[in-house]
């Protein structure tokens, strides 16, 4: 239950650290022309968009080998587990951590992708009255900070991709409201 309120109990140090560390990576050329519609690189989107996984598949490899000076080891990315395979790419197959992953201290990464679009699923949200006030951007806020806490490096300075813009656009607005 705490995982899917997170943004709202974040504690006040790792809240801090974010604030100072966190750099949203500025999209430039082809990352501009995907991700922009409100479900893309959704659960749904994963298995109606061959051609267009494939898309961000490129994407993914473009900012961590062209848009960064990043070395495989400072690197990790997620998306929906069952999805992963299909946006793995020589050099960033070790280097998927699920969404509900955790690095070890040691492990954590100063480069990421975030390459998900989360929306709560509706059967469980009716089921437990715990949920009933969730809404979608809560949700999907909570996960993309609970899975950065898990597995960045937020005591450096540290980079995230975020292709879908609804998801980045969460995370740069609650960077600013906590500022």
């Amino acid at each position: 239950m705490e995982d899917v309120f997170y943004c709202n109990n974040i504690p006040n140090e790792a809240k801090q650290l974010l604030r100072n560390n966190l750099k949203i990576h500025e999209k430039k050329g082809k990352l501009l022309q995907s991700g922009n519609s409100k479900y893309d690189y959704s659960k749904t989107w994963f298995t109606k968009n061959a051609n267009d996984v494939r898309q961000l598949k490129w994407n993914m490899n473009n900012y961590f080998y062209h848009q960064t000076n990043s070395k495989s080891k400072e690197r990790c990315w997620t998306t929906f587990t069952q999805f992963a395979r299909q946006l793995e790419f020589k050099g960033n197959k070790k280097r998927f951590v699920p969404l509900n992953g955790q690095l070890s201290e040691k492990d954590k990464k100063t480069h990421l992708c975030f390459a998900a679009n989360c929306f709560p699923n509706s059967f469980l949200t009716r089921k437990y009255k715990e949920l009933s006030n969730l809404d979608e951007d809560t949700y999907a806020l909570s996960l993309m900070l609970k899975w950065i806490v898990n597995c960045g490096d937020i005591k450096n300075s540290i980079t995230i991709f975020v292709p879908s813009l609804r998801m980045e656009k969460l995370l740069s607005q609650w960077l600013k409201n906590n500022n």
